[in-house]
This record gives C-alpha cells, structure tokens and sequence, in this order.
C-alpha cells in the first residue's frame, strides 16, 4: 500500500506516482486523497486504486 496524499507537492506528480505500476504488481494498492491539496481534511474524500486481479 502506498500513500499519494502529498503526490501533488513534488516537482512532478506524474512520475513520481506509483499508479503505472498497479497493472504488473497485484498486491499493489495506491490510496489517494483531496485533503492535503484541496484543504478537506475534515472532510476526508479520497480514492484506492487497484489491480481487481
């Protein structure tokens, strides 16, 4: 399981991101979430992403 919340802080989100590899590692689970960018924290809305195989 990886956490992303921070992912939109680095230099460049879309390499640093771990989502290109869901489909060649089957355990791999990448959480998400809008509570750090978008200040929803008490809100707390997110996603999972996952290989449903």
């Amino acid at each position: 399981m990886v956490d992303e919340a921070y992912n939109e802080y680095t230099d460049n989100p879309e390499e640093s991101s771990l989502i290109r590899l869901i489909n060649s590692h089957a355990n791999l689970l990448v959480i998400r979430t809008f509570s750090k960018i978008y200040g929803l924290a008490a809100l707390r809305i997110g996603y999972l992403l996952g290989n449903e195989g």
